[in-house]
């Protein structure tokens, strides 16, 4: 009975940490990754602000948390289910006490565990919360050509 309940407790407690918001600035690059390695999408929902923005593609910006996590979810329900996700190069700006800039490279991992390249290249706006960092916004950048006006 005791082991149960302990169990019970350790499963609960980690449940939690799953959606708790990171620590630090610098660790929502690692906590994204490891919601999107997790392909729940309920683990993102502690990552974002309420009134959260996000820009997946171009032609598309997600307004609030709920839409957010609802459009991560379809995507890992289609195709992002089947992959694996790295960062490198995390930079973390300052703008403030209660704000910062994380940029890094978010790299899609092939079968043989290597980052394929060029990577994909994630911008966030963190703010500082009671309980930890969340993305304020976010922007996901693709690897390709840049397209240039005709002169």
């Amino acid at each position: 009975m005791i082991r149960s309940i302990g169990l019970s407790v350790l499963l609960t407690g980690y449940a939690l940490a799953a959606h708790a918001a990171p620590a630090t600035p610098e660790l929502t690059a690692q906590a994204f990754v490891d919601a999107w390695n997790s392909h729940d999408a309920q683990n993102f929902d502690g990552l974002f602000t309420d009134d959260a923005w996000w820009v997946p593609v171009v032609e598309s910006r997600l307004s609030g948390r709920e839409q957010i996590v609802a459009d991560l979810k379809q995507a890992h329900a289609i195709w992002a289910g089947r992959t694996t996700l790295a960062s490198s190069d995390v930079v973390v700006s300052p703008l403030s006490e209660t704000a910062a800039a994380v940029l890094f490279k978010a790299g899609f991992l092939g079968k043989d565990g290597k980052r394929m390249e060029p990577p994909n290249v994630l911008l966030l706006a963190v703010v500082k919360t009671t309980d930890g960092w969340r993305i304020k916004a976010g922007q996901l950048s693709k690897p390709g050509a840049t397209v240039m006006p005709a002169k």
